[in-house]
C-alpha cells in the first residue's frame, strides 16, 4: 500500500510548477472510493493514484510546456513508488482537447451590458445610492452595487474611470453614466437573470433621471432588448449542446 504522507509530500514538491488546476487521489480498496489526499487524514493508505490537470479555464489553456512538466511529474511520482502509470490522452490529444476547450470557452464567454446616462447633467453620488438601493441593488466589497448582495447575479459600475464606487466620497461623486453587466456562463439561469436585470436597470433609470442604453449609446428599446434575449436564449442552447449547463459545476471551472 501507499502511504498517504509519502505520496502526498513528493506531490507537493513538484506541483508547484503546474499553474492549472490539478488534484491528486488515491485508491481505498476498502471502500471501493477514490478520496482527495488533500482532504484525507495523515494515516490514510491506497493501492492506486490518479493525477487530474485541467486543459483549460479563465486563464486560457494549458500550454505544451505545462503539459510536459505535468507529464514529469507522473513519472517521477511512477518512479518513485514504483507504480505503472497510464495517460488518458497522448500528449498530442490532450493538447488538442485543451485547446478545443479554450475555444468553446472562449466562444461562450459572454458579458450582457446595460448602460444608464443622464437625461441632463450628470448622475450624484448620492441619488446613484438612493437609487440603486431603491431597486434591490447595495454596494458591495468589490465597491460596485450588486444584485442580490449575498450572492451577485449582476452589478452595477460606475460607466467611467474609476469604475467603481468610493463609499465615503460618494457625496461628491458626479457620474456621467451607470453600466450594469452579467456574466453569462457563469449564472444559472442566466436569461431569467438578464430579464431581472432590465427591469432593475430600467427602474433605475427611470429615478435616477436617466436613459437606458446599449453599448453604442443607442436607446435601448422593448424590441431591442428582445432581441438581446433571442440571441442569449440561442447561446444558452448552444452552451446545452457543448455539455456546458450555464452556471453549473464545469462552467465555473472552464470561465
Amino acid at each position: 500500500p501507499l502511504d498517504r504522507q509519502q505520496v502526498w509530500h513528493s506531490y507537493r514538491q513538484n506541483e508547484y510548477l503546474l499553474e492549472k488546476p490539478h488534484q491528486l487521489f488515491g485508491y481505498e480498496p476498502s471502500a471501493q472510493v477514490w478520496h482527495s489526499l488533500e482532504q484525507d487524514p495523515e494515516n490514510s493508505c491506497y493501492t492506486d493514484l490518479a493525477i487530474t490537470l485541467q486543459l483549460a479555464n479563465a486563464n486560457g489553456e494549458a500550454s505544451e510546456s505545462e503539459l510536459t512538466r505535468f507529464t514529469q511529474l507522473v513519472l517521477r511520482l511512477a518512479e518513485q513508488f514504483s507504480r505503472r502509470f497510464q495517460f488518458s490522452d497522448s500528449f498530442e490529444q490532450a493538447q488538442i482537447r485543451a485547446n478545443q476547450l479554450n475555444t468553446l470557452r472562449q466562444r461562450f464567454d459572454v458579458l450582457l451590458v446595460l448602460n444608464i446616462v443622464p437625461l441632463q447633467g450628470v448622475f450624484q453620488g448620492n441619488e446613484i445610492k438612493r437609487c440603486a438601493e431603491y431597486a434591490g441593488l447595495q454596494l458591495g466589497i468589490d465597491r460596485v452595487f450588486d444584485y442580490p448582495v449575498d450572492a451577485p447575479v449582476f452589478s452595477m459600475a460606475n460607466l467611467y474611470n474609476p469604475g467603481y464606487f468610493e463609499v465615503d466620497r460618494l457625496d461628491q461623486l458626479e457620474c456621467r453614466g451607470l453600466t450594469l453587466f452579467l456574466r453569462v456562463p457563469v449564472i444559472v439561469e442566466p436569461l431569467q437573470q438578464f430579464e431581472v436585470m432590465i427591469k432593475k436597470a430600467r427602474t433605475i433609470a427611470d429615478s435616477i433621471h436617466g436613459s437606458l442604453v446599449d453599448e453604442n449609446s443607442s436607446p435601448l428599446s422593448d424590441r431591442g432588448t428582445h432581441l438581446i434575449c433571442q440571441q442569449l436564449a440561442d447561446l444558452i442552447a448552444q452552451m446545452r449542446k457543448s455539455g456546458i449547463e450555464p452556471g453549473g459545476g464545469t462552467a465555473q471551472r472552464l470561465f
